[in-house]
């Protein structure tokens, strides 16, 4: 009888864990960026790239935006950031999109598993929600917002940009941080689950689905 009690308790305890995991990640969205037409902006396509930060809400309801930090990787013997051309598309309930830390053709081999780790460029975006400033950015459900754009320079074009956002299991060896991002209820803020974290428009290869070894990690960035 005192085993049977037990093997309930466990069950009980294990369905209570999967119920709050399931609340926890209730809300997600994807995080992509996306290449954009150059030829409709008034840029130099032979010398720039540009890309687009967008959310995709793939929650049952509608999230409302708070704090977001993007952290993203590139191959910095290909392109470099213009950190002149970073686009704020939010409102002004939201600060102004910050380049918080910018760091290009760090010599980082041997860390991770990033074909181009040799000459590693990093940057870190960031914007947070003012709450006393009125309401937040409404993302329905099933709906694309843009968040930000940015632009890179060519430095090479025989090589590949290579972006790849800063995220667990392929970015962790390099970075202590990864892309972040809160909802907002009221006056309540929590963690959104992100659902997945694409590129879109680069060259994409088999290590970036790969899973590193855990490494012991190293101060943010580097």
């Amino acid at each position: 009888m005192n085993v049977l009690n037990e093997k309930m308790l466990r069950l009980l305890l294990l369905s209570f864990f999967w119920i709050n995991c399931m609340l926890a990640y209730g809300q997600s969205v994807t995080v992509i960026l996306s290449k954009t037409n150059i030829a409709d902006q008034k840029r130099d396509a032979g010398n720039q790239e540009c890309y687009k930060i967008q959310l995709k809400n793939k929650s049952s309801k509608p999230i409302g935006l708070a704090g977001q930090n993007y952290r993203l990787y590139y191959n910095s013997d290909a392109v470099i950031l213009d950190e002149n051309d970073i686009e704020n598309f939010l409102p002004d309930t939201y600060t102004s999109l910050e380049l918080i830390q910018h760091e290009f053709d760090v010599d980082a081999t041997g860390f991770g598993i990033l074909p181009y780790e040799s000459h590693l460029g990093f940057i870190n975006l960031a914007t947070d929600y003012k709450l006393s400033s009125g309401s937040p950015v409404m993302l329905g459900v099933g709906k694309t917002i843009d968040v930000a754009g940015l632009c890179f320079y060519i430095s090479d074009s025989k090589q590949s940009s290579d972006l790849t956002w800063a995220h667990e299991d392929v970015t962790q060896s390099y970075a202590t941080a990864f892309v972040e991002i809160a909802t907002v209820e009221g006056s309540r803020l929590k963690k959104l689950h992100i659902d997945d974290l694409v590129v879109e428009g680069t060259a994409t290869s088999v290590w970036q689905q790969e899973r590193v070894l855990n490494f012991d990690y190293f101060p943010n960035p580097f």
